[in-house]
């Protein structure tokens, strides 16, 4: 029987939940937000499916190398506006909408909490594009895929990397495999769905408004520039604002981290998955017709059934084969990140104060970021705008890549 003493072995793929017959297992949400599983110990018949489906506690199976890696951009411009980067992710969700029939599982929204949803239609997709940085909700989307599998029925699952390898862990049959499409994400973490809550709940608060959606990674700025922006029913939205910026603050500074995620098993290059996708903000050393500051993905493929799929895209997408530029390996950031030593504090102020309070004690507006907020919007209306936020890109990617040397340095 399954049973979390430490959560930093826990990853909350729901995988133990999803095999449990007896239904002995229930996701439960912790003081921190996260949810972990926990035993009907009336109900368990002791099988032990729960321990031999973990991704973490089960010994990890050797997952596949790379093939190729591509440099993708959509030829759908309103799709790859709405996207984190070049669009993959609509590129094979259009696809077997159109294609194959099939059915969509990914990452969206229900009222603004963070869920994996279903569809079969391409305009329910909108939602379902772009970062999160939440962790999402995954209720019973394992057992729905089994289902749809068992019905021949195609599908594609898109989540964090431990979300696909308890997905893939779950789904183990080679014949039902072979109608589920796998992509997973270089994914620096997830945060508390909690605190998220807290924040959209102090925003309709103050702006007497109801939060619509959230998009974490907008480009009205350009590609190179980080945007938040909250969409109301209402009023416009609200960007550039230390509102808008706060709860991000919060994961940026390492705090706001489910535990699981400081050591990540599943960060590395070896993948479960048919595709892993994540930003290529490197496209101008490759190709400078491509950088044109709407966003490139980079797609790197590891199966066979990858590899075919790829050329059934190629007629929707503009790529580059990056495979005679550059070696295999995944571009993944460390695979830790130091814990704060604080952090304890962190979430047991999350529970005391109001939203307010805590974001003005941990994330507190600076001058830097006050001045920052005035002088963006200014630039977005200058002609030079691209050239600048890519500079400004590129010395925060330098200070971040030296903050994650120096804590590994450390260890």
């Amino acid at each position: 029987m399954i049973e979390i003493k430490d959560k930093s072995k826990c990853c909350g793929c729901t995988a133990c939940y999803s095999v449990c017959s007896q239904n002995a297992i229930e996701m439960i949400e912790d003081e921190e937000g996260f949810k972990y599983p926990h035993l009907k110990l009336d109900k368990c018949v002791n099988c032990g499916l729960c321990v031999q489906i973990c991704p973490i506690l089960k010994e990890k199976n050797v997952g596949i190398g790379i093939s190729e890696k591509y440099a993708v951009q959509y030829k759908d411009e309103k799709a790859r506006a709405q996207s984190t980067a070049g669009g993959f992710f609509s590129v094979v969700a259009d696809w077997i909408i159109e294609e194959k029939k099939g059915v969509v599982f990914a990452a969206g929204y229900e009222g603004y909490t963070v869920v994996h949803k279903a569809t079969t239609a391409k305009s329910s997709l909108e939602e379902m594009r772009g970062s999160k940085y939440v962790q999402s909700d995954l209720r019973n989307v394992f057992r729905e895929i089994q289902i749809i599998l068992k019905q021949n029925q195609d599908c594609l699952f898109v989540g964090t990397p431990c979300q696909v390898y308890g997905l893939s862990n779950y789904i183990s049959n080679s014949d039902l495999r072979q109608h589920l499409i796998l992509i997973d994400l270089l994914c620096l973490g997830v945060s508390s769905p909690y605190l998220y809550e807290k924040w959209v709940k102090y925003l309709e608060r103050k702006y007497k408004d109801t939060v619509k959606t959230v998009r974490f990674r907008d480009k009205s700025y350009g590609y190179a520039t980080a945007n938040i922006k909250v969409i109301f029913q209402k009023r416009n939205c609200l960007e550039q604002r230390y509102d808008a910026k706060s709860l991000m603050k919060t994961f940026f500074s390492g705090y706001n981290m489910r535990p699981s995620c400081y050591d990540c098993v599943f960060r590395c290059v070896d993948r479960v998955s048919d595709f892993t996708i994540g930003d290529f903000h490197q496209i101008r050393e490759f190709s400078a017709k491509m950088d044109d500051d709407k966003g490139t993905t980079c797609v790197w493929v590891h199966t066979d059934k990858a590899k075919k799929l790829m050329s059934s895209f190629y007629d929707r997408i503009t790529y580059l084969c990056l495979e005679p530029f550059c070696s295999s390996t995944l571009d993944v950031i460390s695979k830790k990140t130091e814990i704060p030593i604080n952090r304890d504090a962190f979430f047991s102020d999350i529970k005391k104060l109001s939203y307010n309070e805590f974001v003005k004690k941990w994330a507190k507006n600076d001058l830097k970021s006050i001045i920052a907020n005035i002088v963006k919007p200014i630039i977005n209306k200058t002609p030079c705008r691209t050239i600048i936020f890519k500079m400004i890109k590129k010395k925060k990617q330098r200070s971040f890549q030296k903050r994650v040397e120096k804590a590994n340095d450390r260890k």
